[in-house]
């Protein structure tokens, strides 16, 4: 079969492509990883339809060019082989543009418009019109869907060039079609040429020339219509540009003659149509000149003839009937293709100059052309006509609104709320790190958190009270229309809807947003191009903030796709931050949409696997937005329709601004990151890729998707130095520790961010504990060629050196073992470099993408996926919900930590920490001094030697000395360290203010110090002068003495705030530590003598992993230098509380100052190889701390003067409730009667309580544990009488066994132990009871008091003065005494005449009268058990009894005793089944099993006896029949007794 015969369904059968047709490939299977991916694909067959796919992703412009597996014809092959035979000769004569339209006609409407984005990124011409052999119709069918997300730089008047649609602009069209065979010239060459020059051509529109060219072409390709555009450069110097205007270029395929349809199409569309014909064909041309005019296009006639006299002749009728500007021949044969090109170029020029008007094309136009010419156009189907509808309508309604107002008005959540949270989030995690000045801003860390929280309470009351945008209600309701929750279930026809939704979306909203910021970008350029050439700096500075101002007008015009996804996560968020539940969604009944908060994540998931990006992090508001995030991510198995978590691996892009970092994922991954011009990306972005499963055998493991992280450019001009370097450090470490693999963008040799930001980055895993995360690093060097490779490796060594470096250095500030790079960011500098050429070939803005670049770049994506399985090995692969974990924590430790991120590079960290250590050396000396001065200053002021003036004007004069003297040695400091850079300047001046700082506040506090020193010989009697607070406060506190106490001593005193001078101390000693060091951490820590080592945390097992024996010893090492800080700790202590008359901060700072000290000597000696982690010494100082406030604490609450005032006070409440203690002794003897009399009544009641809750409840917990305990009882006990009477009668022995067992409780454990809990019980009841009516009481009148109601004849009262509650009535306890103990009528009437004389009394502090009763209760107690013990024992023999009668009377049960054996049965009384009986006993002359054979008669004990399975044994007895005849009964019991002796119970 002749190829120019093949029809469509041989093509597709050639070519594998049956399955697919018609558009069924789809976007993931263009971009999916497969075998082929990790493997050189040279080396492997492939099919030749997928080799094209395969290189058009990548952007290759000789994807056209496809290999042909070879085939070996063999004489003895088989019919099935020679059928194959033939099938690979068919393959071999497939035409490379066969493959390209069949590709195109199987792909979907998405897959497809990607094949024409990357053809026309090659600048490779794309197929516009099909005949209709592609699709069985009769019409021809045009294809604009494909094109809408062309876009080409144009060039504007003012010389600038703008990116916009191209579906959009105007174009001059000309038109190329030939006549007849033409064997001396090519007409796809010559347009070539035409288009390119002949010196260096393009292959733009495939011909006979072409490598891997046949000779004829199917069914598919004749009658093929091929568009391409021109865009000039404009350049003036440029000789290569023949074309002025823009110029759309249509190709017609195959013979024109046979397509007249599509010469009528062309014809209409083009100013000038261009016919390569001969003079063998000249009628037929002339006919199509005809068709041409009819529709007003002129015709440039290249005819393959020599130009002689006869020539003429021939054309010159035919042309007579034309106008003489429409039509122009030209013979071009022998002619030189130069000389050709030059006389088409200016006829083209002539004819379309000559036309006052000429055809201005428009493609989104040219419907209505399709359409009056019997052509279908794609877009004219339901799919797209619906789709266009709603994208139109929220493009309208965005239009409506002021380019300026539209991100607020639209997406307000985000632009009016969640960035001014996430600088608060930020502030609330850095707060501990902040200086003095910065905390001062937000008051403190829980100010913080409430504005946190009322912004989010008013994003979601904005959300509730204005609902949604318009533009967002309509995207909501178009995926609710297009897309259920479960993804799975929808049918194609929706999913399509979906997937061009979201395309024709993201491109609407781009088209928008370029025309609003397109006079942006121009003020941009002219901008930033008078910054670059100025010298002057004042004006270089006041440019760069006019570019900032105009960055920031960009942003707040420019959005998309991702801003509304941004919204849908601000919603959200703030929905499940109120916990809201689905009826209380402000958007759940709105006319427009009904949609539940808690599907919004599913939606996202199904945006994210159609290819688009999903955002982790916010560039605009530098913030992650967690929950968001977290949740998609959860969800994303079940979207993908998995029933196991999915399997990821993560790719992150890292690079400084504009070095092609979005470009190189794209061409590498097929990724749709954003790459239009003065476009940057903001954040990071996550697509993900799926994995074929024919991958999995070479990843050995079922990966599922590649996530690839793009991030936001590093090094943005539009950012201050400082905020660069933060900026850089902060994405740096965010994109390394999110992904697996970092590919780190380099443009030619530049390696700054490798030599600064890498080991920052190191420094932050090892802060974070994070270098166990095995992550990479691949480095691809753009615009290099391979020659310099070796030239490039020479210098990576010596980065790699200074890397390795600067690592060790970063543990050795972390107190870690020394590490190399590579033991945290593996990088190899042989095997993880790659060197890829420019991305372009030639000039803008008709220059294609390198081939070189695209296979370059494929092989660079060979290596990385090549490194997926190291990571498999190493257990590096997550799941989506794990990849999201991480991500928290990752953010989380980000914004935790802000010192790392602060300085450009390591040797700044080190500088810094090494000054930091200087002036605390300094500091240590100046509080000695100061603390020094200060004691004997208050000492001279003590002993009257001085005057309050005198002292205070000469510790000024101290300060003013000492200030000058160490400001100076700190300078000199700085001059012997030669800290001469900018950065180190600044430093110099903060430690010098610091150090200010630090003498102004000794010298207030000594001013303070002074004045309480005056004041402190009156303590004792400040704190008797304000008695009426105290009885105030006594009374707010319901008369609590000891809670009063310590409110009335901070209220009267002041105490000072140890713990926060503290944790002051200890954030200035480690300003990088603050994170760690905060109040609550400290008040949890354990005291200094309670501290203990932890192994997993204080030893860096993260970094080096150590022997048992090791840790043993690092441990013990650890508690020695404990013990050695506690000895120096209290030592300290004492030292400087004798020397201090009163308290100052600067005492704090000093201990905890010299702590640190003698640990880091003491860590220098013992732990030089680092395995003591850096936590192990903040612990133990901030145990120290909390050991140092305790101290202070009792100190200062707990000295003399304060302790003989507390007692004397307490002595003066108890004088005031003096009549409640005489009326207590009354009280306290009516208890003990109450309780005498309740428990005497009750006695045998509360024993058989006390049984079941003691030891021996195990004994008599049911009948077959009672008997089984009774029976080993019997078998131990030497009683011959209690065992024969076992034998003869077993329910009397048993019910004597009862006895003796209550006997022997009550006895003893009862009356010794248990007994004094009762009496105990009770008294805690009675109580209970009273506070519970106190209370009840309190209530009672302070509503009533609120309701004005007279409640006079309660036995409670109000004072009329206070109007508090007064206290309950001695009458009314002894009501409740009576109600608890159930008191006999004669002891309370007894008691109420005991008590008569305190009757009305009132108990008004029930503290306090708890606390009198307290110092006569053990008394009382041991009183009232004597007198039970007494009545116990005269009463011993009826109380066992009547005990052991009703305990026999419920265990007992069934009665009935084995006739042969008189064994007694197990089972309750009137049981349903046979009796079951522990075990019978062999008897003589037995006729059973059961009475013979011993072993069954112990092996039925066990079992039987022992229910809980722990005694189980087996007897082998092997006598005979007639032994057990012999057996007496004696000897059974003995056995039973052996048995039992053996096994204990």
């Amino acid at each position: 079969m002749e190829t120019r015969n093949m029809n469509l369904e041989t093509v597709l059968d050639v070519l594998d492509l049956t399955n697919y047709f018609p558009g069924k490939i789809t976007q993931d299977l263009l971009y999916q990883i497969t075998e082929l991916d990790f493997t050189n694909v040279e080396n492997k067959p492939e099919k030749i339809a997928w080799q094209f796919i395969r290189k058009i992703v990548h952007r290759d412009y000789n994807a056209r060019f496809v290999r042909y597996d070879k085939i070996v014809e063999k004489s003895s092959a088989g019919f099935r082989e020679k059928l194959e035979q033939q099938r690979g000769k068919l393959v071999e004569q497939i035409h490379p543009l066969d493959i390209v339209v069949a590709v195109f006609i199987c792909c979907d409407p998405i897959a497809r418009q990607d094949i024409v984005s990357h053809l026309w990124e090659c600048r490779l011409a794309i197929p516009f019109i099909l005949p209709p052999s592609c699709d069985h119709e009769n019409t021809l069918s045009a294809y604009i869907w494909p094109l809408r997300s062309l876009e080409g730089l144009f060039r504007q008047e003012d010389g600038e060039f703008i990116e916009t649609s191209i579906i959009d602009q105007p174009f001059n069209c000309i038109g190329f079609m030939k006549i007849g065979e033409i064997s001396e010239w090519s007409k796809s060459n010559l347009l070539n040429c035409l288009i390119w020059g002949s010196e260096k051509t393009h292959p733009s529109f495939y011909h006979r020339n072409c490598k891997g060219s046949k000779k004829s072409k199917s069914d598919i390709v004749d009658g093929l219509i091929e568009i391409f555009w021109y865009l000039p450069g404009g350049e003036e110097a440029d000789d290569t540009e023949h074309f002025v205007n823009p110029t759309l270029i249509l190709n017609l395929r195959g013979d024109a003659i046979r397509h007249k349809e599509q010469v009528e199409l062309i014809g209409k569309q083009s100013s000038l149509t261009l016919i390569l014909t001969d003079l063998n064909h000249f009628d037929e041309c002339v006919q199509i000149v005809e068709a041409l005019s009819r529709v007003k296009s002129s015709a440039l006639i290249l005819l393959a003839n020599d130009e002689t006299e006869g020539l003429e002749n021939i054309i010159k009728e035919p042309l007579a009937r034309f106008k003489y500007d429409t039509v122009e021949v030209l013979a071009i044969k022998g002619k030189m293709l130069p000389d050709v090109l030059e006389m088409m170029h200016q006829n083209i020029h002539s004819i379309t100059t000559s036309k006052p008007e000429m055809k201005k094309n428009t493609l989104s136009n040219y419907t209505q052309l399709f359409a009056d010419n019997n052509c279908d156009v794609d877009e004219k189907s339901q799919t797209f006509t619906e789709v266009f509808e709603i994208v139109n309508d929220i493009c309208k309604q965005t239009e409506t609104i002021h380019e300026s107002d539209r991100k607020r008005n639209i997406f307000p959540l985000q632009e009016l709320f969640w960035k001014e949270w996430a600088e608060k989030d930020r502030d609330f995690w850095r707060y501990y790190q902040m200086d003095v000045k910065e905390r001062k801003q937000f008051g403190n860390r829980k100010l913080i958190q409430e504005k946190l929280f009322e912004i989010r309470t008013k994003q979601f009351e904005y959300l509730k009270n204005n609902t949604l945008a318009l533009p967002m209600k309509l995207f909501l309701q178009a995926l609710v229309k297009f897309c259920s929750l479960d993804y799975s279930s929808v049918n194609e026809c929706n999913r399509m809807k979906l997937r061009v939704f979201l395309r024709f979306l993201k491109l609407s909203f781009n088209k928008v947003s370029k025309l609003s910021v397109a006079n942006l970008n121009k003020e941009y350029c002219k901008t930033f191009a008078r910054m670059s050439s100025t010298n002057n700096a004042e004006q270089k500075q006041s440019l760069k903030m006019s570019l900032i101002e105009i960055e920031n007008k960009k942003s707040n015009v420019f959005f998309g796709l991702e801003n509304i996804l941004r919204e849908m996560g601000q919603i959200y968020e703030a929905c499940e931050f109120v916990h809201t539940c689905d009826t209380d969604i402000p958007f759940q009944s709105d006319d427009l949409v009904s949609i539940s908060h808690t599907v919004l994540p599913r939606y996202a998931c199904v945006i994210l696997q159609e290819g688009y990006s999903i955002e982790i992090l916010d560039g605009d508001a530098c913030s992650v937005p967690l929950v968001w995030v977290k949740k998609i991510f959860s969800e994303f198995s079940h979207i993908s329709g998995q029933d196991k978590p999915s399997k990821i691996h993560i790719i992150s892009v890292l690079g400084i601004q504009s070095s092609g970092k979005s470009t190189f994922l794209n061409t590498v991954f097929g990724m749709q990151f954003p790459v239009s011009a003065g476009r940057c990306t903001r954040g990071a972005f996550v697509q993900v890729v799926k994995v074929h499963p024919s991958a999995h055998g070479i990843i050995k493991e079922d990966l599922d998707y590649i996530f690839v992280v793009d991030t936001e450019g590093l090094k943005s001009v539009l950012l201050s130095p400082t905020e660069s370097i933060k900026h850089d450090n902060e994405l740096s470490t965010f994109a390394i520790g999110s992904s697996q693999t970092t590919v780190i963008n380099l443009m030619s040799e530049n390696s700054t961010y490798l030599s600064e930001n890498l080991p920052i980055v190191v420094h932050a895993f090892l802060r974070m504990f994070m270098v166990k995360l095995h992550r990479r690093c691949v480095i691809v060097h753009h615009n290099m060629d391979k020659s310099n490779k070796n030239k490039l490796l020479e210098q990576e060594m010596v980065l790699r050196n200074i890397l390795d470096k600067l690592t060790r250095r970063a543990c050795e500030l972390e107190q870690l073992p020394r590490l190399q790079f590579e033991d945290i960011i593996q990088f190899d500098i042989q095997n993880h470099t790659t060197f890829i050429p420019s991305l372009l070939e030639g000039k803008l803005p008709m220059a294609p993408i390198s081939a070189s670049y695209s296979r370059e770049a494929y092989i660079t994506k060979r290596n990385i996926l090549n490194l997926i399985p190291t990571d498999i090995d190493k257990d590096c692969i997550k799941s989506s919900a794990s990849f999201s974990e991480s991500l928290g924590k990752l953010w989380t430790a980000i914004k935790k930590d802000r010192f790392v991120y602060e300085y450009r590079n390591t040797r700044e960290i080190c500088l810094k920490l090494e000054v930091d250590f200087d002036y605390m050396e300094i500091l240590r000396e100046v509080l000695h001094i100061i603390v020094e001065e200060t004691n004997i200053c208050i000492s001279k002021v003590q002993n009257g030697s001085s005057t309050q003036g005198e002292i205070v004007e000469r510790f000024r004069e101290f300060i003013v000395k000492q200030r000058e003297v160490y400001t100076e040695q700190l300078r000199e400091m700085f001059i012997k360290r030669k800290m001469s850079s900018d950065f180190l300047t600044n430093l110099n001046q903060k430690y010098i203010d610091n150090l200010q700082r630090e003498f102004n506040k000794s010298e207030k506090s000594f001013e303070n110090q002074i004045t309480f020193c005056l004041k402190q010989p009156n303590i004792h009697k400040v704190l008797l002068g304000n008695l009426s607070l105290f009885r105030n406060l006594f009374k707010q506190n319901d008369n609590n003495f000891n809670v009063t106490w310590d409110l009335f001593i901070e209220t009267v005193l002041k105490i000072p705030d140890y713990l926060y001078d503290a944790v002051t101390a200890l954030q200035s000693i480690y300003p990088d530590r603050r994170n760690k060091i905060e109040k609550e951490n400290i008040e949890r820590s354990p005291l200094l003598k309670d501290y203990v080592v932890d192994s997993e945390i204080h030893i860096n097992h993260t970094f080096m992993p150590l022997e048992q024996a090791e840790i043993n010893a690092l441990v013990k090492k650890m508690y020695e230098i404990k013990h050695a800080t506690v000895a120096k700790f209290e030592s300290d202590l004492h030292e400087l509380i004798q020397d201090m008359p009163v308290y100052s901060d600067l005492i704090t700072k000093q201990i905890l100052l010299g702590i640190d000290t003698s640990l880091r000597q003491k860590l220098k000696i013992e732990d030089n190889s680092m395995h003591i982690s850096f936590q192990y010494k903040i612990d133990v100082l901030m145990s120290v701390a909390k050991t140092y406030v305790r101290k202070m604490t009792q100190l200062y609450t707990k000295g003399s003067d304060i302790r003989k005032a507390k007692s004397e006070v307490h002595s003066l409440m108890l004088i005031e409730f003096k009549r409640e203690k005489e009326a207590t002794e009354v009280l306290l003897e009516l208890l003990g009667k109450s309780i005498v009399c309740e428990l005497d009544t009750k006695l045998e009641m509360t024993v058989n309580d006390a049984m079941m809750k003691s030891c021996i409840r195990q004994k008599i917990r049911t009948k077959m544990f009672a008997i089984g305990h009774f029976v080993k009882h019997i078998s131990l006990s030497t009683n011959e009488k209690l065992i024969k009477q076992y034998r003869e009668n077993p329910v009397c022995a048993f019910k004597q066994y009862l006895f003796t067992l209550c006997k022997d409780y009550v006895s003893k454990e009862f009356i010794q132990d248990d007994l004094q809990f009762y009496v105990r019980l009770r008294i805690k009841d009675v109580w209970n009871a009273i506070e519970n009516e106190w209370e009840k009481d309190r209530k009672l009148i302070t509503q009533t008091e609120k309701e004005g109601i007279d409640h006079a004849g309660r036995v409670t009262s109000i004072d009329n003065k206070t109007e508090k509650y007064t206290g309950v009535t001695l009458e009314k306890l002894i009501q409740i005494i009576a109600k608890e103990t159930c008191l006999s009528f004669e002891f309370k009437h007894a008691a109420v005449n005991s008590l008569f004389p305190f009757r009305s009394m009132k108990i008004q502090s029930l503290q306090m009268f708890k606390d009198i009763v307290s110092e006569k209760i053990e008394n009382f107690i041991g009183q009232q058990v004597e007198i039970l013990r007494k009545s116990i024992h005269d009463e011993l023999e009826s109380l066992c009894k009547s005990c052991s009668k009703k305990l026999f009377k419920r265990l007992i049960g069934c009665t009935k005793c084995c006739a042969k054996c008189n064994e007694i049965c197990i089972l309750s009384e009137n049981h349903a089944d046979d009796h079951i009986y522990i075990f019978h006993r062999p008897i003589a002359n037995a006729d059973d099993i059961d009475h013979i054979n011993i072993s069954c008669v112990l092996k039925r004990l066990a079992h039987q006896c022992f229910m809980n399975g722990k005694n189980v044994f087996e007897i082998s007895m092997q006598q005979g029949h007639e032994d057990f005849c012999n057996i007496s009964e004696e000897e059974v019991i003995n056995e039973i007794r052996k048995v039992l002796k053996i096994e204990e119970y």
